[in-house]
């Protein structure tokens, strides 16, 4: 019952491959902030599925793969923020998970690719091979609460295969400006581009003057 913004593609060899958001349990030391509904909510992590629509009956859940943890960071925490803020009566920094954001996949051919914004950011300096301390900074949404929010980074995995076996997650921008909107496209040979937005104070709330809500990014 916690699973968040599904996505589904088709691939060459007749593979559907589903990725979405899902929480593994419902702590409530392990909440995040949603600024987009004003919500607490469990930190998630991504999920992968599949299943042969040529020789099986996709319709029929006992056909489809058991779920794969692409994301692995909603027990992970690289900052800590006061992510309830006043709604405890308290302004204590405690441990901000990382929360996956929504899942964005695209296919070429028999590869995937899957990027999201994530909440854990742990290396300060994406460009070097070593870990470097963490650069991730937060915002604090004065008029909800003054809950204060870390910036998010982006990260990427990836199948060669149809999602029978996935890559590490990769991280590719640190949280010293907050990630948002991202979008990958690729080829079957393997080339692969990624783009994203980053915000360098922090996502806004927005007014919502346009079709959605505020807190989208736009």
């Amino acid at each position: 019952g916690l699973a968040f913004k599904p996505k589904l593609v088709l691939l060459a060899n007749g593979q559907l491959v589903s990725v979405y958001g899902d929480a593994i349990e419902n702590d409530p030391t392990r909440y995040v902030y949603d600024p987009k509904s004003d919500l607490l909510h469990p930190a998630r992590d991504v999920f992968a599925r599949r299943c042969d629509s040529v020789n099986t009956d996709c319709a029929d859940p006992a056909n489809w793969s058991p779920p794969v943890n692409i994301a692995n960071t909603a027990a992970s925490s690289s900052i800590d923020s006061d992510w309830d803020g006043g709604l405890d009566g308290s302004n204590v920094r405690k441990p901000y998970y990382g929360d996956s954001d929504k899942p964005n996949v695209y296919r070429a051919g028999n590869r995937v690719v899957v990027t999201w914004v994530d909440k854990y950011c742990p290396d300060g300096d994406v460009a070097t091979p070593a870990i470097e301390p963490t650069a991730q900074r937060t915002v604090t949404y004065e008029d909800r609460d003054s809950i204060e929010v870390p910036f998010g980074c982006l990260y990427v995995v990836s199948s060669a295969n149809g999602g029978a076996s996935w890559t590490p997650p990769v991280q590719l921008s640190s949280g010293l400006r907050d990630a948002k909107q991202d979008v990958s496209r690729g080829l079957g040979s393997g080339h692969w581009a990624v783009i994203w937005q980053e915000d360098p104070s922090g996502l806004k709330l927005g007014e919502a003057e346009g079709p959605g809500d505020g807190a989208a990014g736009a």
